[in-house]
């Protein structure tokens, strides 16, 4: 979580935000690095959305860009992380 929390505060330090950040949305690359896909709702902040992110992953209907969007998500991606973690364990045991 520290690498996309990485990634989305340098996109947040250029004026931007994901605004549909979901597990979709991220891949690992072979050392285990998040990668960040899906750029189609990128926005600079306060600019009009075409789109409200992805359902179940968003807490409310937005039209702007804003980066409480990617930041509350992030938080649902941590526990939604722990939860598989804990998934496989449990699985492997």
């Amino acid at each position: 979580m520290d690498g996309i929390r990485g990634v989305v505060g340098h996109l947040h330090s250029l004026g931007f935000a994901h605004n549909d950040l979901n597990p979709t949305n991220i891949a690992l690359d072979g050392d285990d690095n998040p990668i960040i896909l899906g750029f189609g709702s990128c926005k600079r902040f306060d600019e009009q959305l075409l789109s409200s992110g992805t359902y179940g992953w968003t807490d409310e209907c937005y039209a702007t860009s804003a980066r409480q969007h990617d930041e509350s998500v992030i938080q649902k991606l941590e526990a939604w992380s722990m939860e598989e973690k804990n998934k496989r364990a449990t699985k492997e045991s």
